[in-house]
Formats: C-alpha cells, sequence, structure tokens
C-alpha cells in the first residue's frame, strides 16, 4: 500500500523590525519562493488557536501577482528531505486543494 502526505503550505512568515505587512510579504516571497511580488488586495484575515502547539496565530491573507520571472525556492533541509516542491495553480484551484486536504488535528 501507497500512502502519500499532501501538505498545502502557504508562503508566510514573520516582520522584521520596522517592517509593515506588505514589505514583509514581498521579502518573504523573495525569500521562499524566489520571486518578485505586486500585492493586489487584502482578502481575509485568519485568527486560529493551533492547540498542539498552544499557539494563536494570525494570518494575513493578500492577493498579488508575480513580476518577472517565477524563481527558485530556498527549502530547507528538512524541506528538500521531505521532497517539497512548487506547485502553482490558480485561485479557483487553490481553494479546492485546500477543501480537500484539511488537517484536523493541530
Amino acid at each position: 500500500m501507497s500512502v502519500r502526505l499532501v501538505i498545502i503550505n502557504f508562503q508566510g512568515g514573520g516582520l522584521k523590525k520596522n517592517e509593515n505587512l506588505r514589505k514583509g510579504l514581498a521579502r518573504e516571497a523573495k525569500e521562499e519562493i524566489g520571486c518578485k511580488i505586486k500585492v493586489i488586495e487584502e482578502i481575509g484575515f485568519i485568527k486560529e488557536y493551533r492547540d498542539k502547539f498552544k499557539l494563536l496565530q494570525k494570518s494575513y491573507c493578500y492577493l498579488a501577482r508575480v513580476e518577472g520571472k517565477k524563481g527558485k525556492p530556498k527549502f530547507t533541509t528538512k524541506e528538500i528531505n521531505k521532497k517539497f516542491k512548487i506547485v502553482w495553480v490558480g485561485l479557483e484551484r487553490a481553494i479546492i486543494l485546500i477543501s480537500k486536504n484539511r488537517i484536523k488535528d493541530y
């Protein structure tokens, strides 16, 4: 039997000192997915408590467009070992993928 684990992980991270949300998003996009982006609009805010980690997480969600060529991600050793890859999909497809892969125990 073969089991395939699908993890959907959005680009993200923390803010540096004196950095606003949009600048932090642009920096994280360049660092994590190797792309320069243009933020189009804010599309939501998620506030969730992650029981497994005893953590209150705040996520700011934006719609953005890649400017120029898509770059190469800077995966961590752990991500490389787990064979992470970047998959580009449109908004509608992303919603379907997220709906099918809900994590219930975090």
